[in-house]
């Protein structure tokens, strides 16, 4: 048995920011699409108010989702791993079974 001790905080962080930045690239297509589709249905409203607007909302759905989840995602590993490195210290860490496999 192999037990983790301990997280180095920055790298978590860094992985996990990572993984929510293409989480946020998918909900943000989703957004976006939604946003133009609405607003298309929604086009007929005075001045294509509608339009606009979702036309932004959908912009702003392909760039700030990825940054703001990236930002939360980077805060969250921090934290995780910060706890974890607590935790572990105080009542141990993860206890992991390893096998080595054999090269031909």
């Amino acid at each position: 048995m192999v037990e983790i001790k301990k997280i180095e905080v920055l790298s978590l962080a860094k992985i996990i920011a990572l993984v929510w930045v293409f989480l946020g690239l998918i909900l943000g297509i989703g957004v976006g699409m939604f946003s133009f589709i609405l607003g298309n249905i929604l086009g007929g409203a005075p001045m294509g108010m509608f339009v606009w607007r979702s036309a932004w909302l959908g912009i702003g759905g392909f760039i700030f989702m990825p940054l703001l989840l990236g930002i939360i995602g980077f805060i969250i590993g921090l934290l995780v791993a910060w706890f974890y490195n607590l935790l572990a210290w105080w009542i141990g860490g993860i206890r992991v079974e390893l096998e080595r496999e054999e090269e031909d």
